[in-house]
């Protein structure tokens, strides 16, 4: 996990009817208030740790940490 204060980690969701990496769908969301806002280069997610880990549409050519790259190496 990343440590607490202002820090975001890719959650693996992206804006294809937000589905998630391995292409399953999403039936859970954490969305931050006012998220998403759908701007129109924000297609992937990623969570805002100083916020509880609540998610926020972001552009994809962000760079952030994945919090897991597959099953157990979280």
């Amino acid at each position: 996990m990343i440590a607490a204060g202002r820090y975001w980690g890719w959650i693996g969701l992206f804006r294809d009817t937000w589905k998630w990496s391995d292409g399953s769908t999403s039936s859970f969301s954490f969305w931050k208030n006012g998220q998403p806002d759908n701007n129109g280069n924000e297609a992937c997610v990623a969570a805002d740790f100083s916020q509880s880990g609540t998610w926020e549409d972001w552009p994809c050519d962000m760079e952030r940490a994945f919090i897991c790259y597959g099953p157990g190496e979280c």
